[in-house]
Formats: structure tokens, C-alpha cells, sequence
């Protein structure tokens, strides 16, 4: 496709290599977390560290429950995963808001970083 005169990509150009982008992050999250797994028998680096369950424990068979439309399950595994890919892309993607949608996102991730650490507290406690 056509670039336009002042050698800016095409809007094409630039959707394709944000989701060749995140193709290759995902691929690199689920290498690692496959050779962790294999061996130290535990794909979570907080958990292999530190021995607690970190903030996002349990959201890949939430979403895997979710595929399943297994809600229930879903939100047994974790109860905030239906923001757990929305959080991604948005701290993954951040230089695409800009002007007043920079405030709204700044706010947006705020909360529900906010949110992922008050369930993670509770879960901690209890």
C-alpha cells in the first residue's frame, strides 16, 4: 500500500505491524512460559520466586474456561479476567492515546491496575 508524501506508514501499514507486533509477544509469553514450566515445574515467575500466587494467577484457565463459555469457572479461576486482556493491550499500547483519550487511558489503567492489587490483597488474606 501507498505511503502518503511526508513518508508517514499507512494506516494499513501501521494496523498490521501492531498485530504482527502483538503476535510475537504472545509467542513470547508462551515460550517462556513453557520453558519455565518444564523446567522448574512452574510457569509463574512470582510463584517461582517468591512462592505466592501473583495477580494475575489463574487468569489463563479463566480465559481458557471463558473459550468454553464456562463463566462460572471462569470467574472462580479469576474473578477480574475479563479485564485481563483489556489491561494488556492498553499498558501494551499506550502510545496510540493521545490528547484527551491520554487522560481517559491514564485513568482507565490507574483503576484497574487499582483493582487487579485490592483483589490480590484479598485474595492474599483469605
Amino acid at each position: 500500500l501507498m505511503e502518503s508524501q511526508n513518508n508517514k506508514p499507512s494506516k494499513v501499514k501501521t494496523v498490521i505491524s501492531y498485530i504482527l507486533r502483538d503476535l510475537a509477544f504472545c509467542v513470547g509469553i508462551v515460550a517462556v512460559v513453557l520453558v519455565m514450566n518444564l523446567i522448574f515445574g512452574v510457569s509463574c515467575p512470582t510463584k517461582l520466586i517468591f512462592d505466592l500466587d501473583c495477580p494475575f494467577c489463574g487468569m489463563t484457565r479463566a480465559h481458557i474456561a471463558a473459550l468454553r463459555l464456562d463463566f462460572k469457572s471462569a470467574m472462580e479461576y479469576h474473578s477480574l479476567f475479563f479485564l485481563g486482556l483489556p489491561f494488556l493491550f492498553l499498558i501494551t499500547h499506550d502510545e496510540l492515546f493521545k490528547g484527551v483519550w491520554k487522560k481517559i487511558y491514564t485513568s482507565t489503567v490507574i483503576i484497574m491496575a487499582v483493582l487487579f492489587i485490592f483483589r490480590y490483597l484479598i485474595v492474599l488474606m483469605f
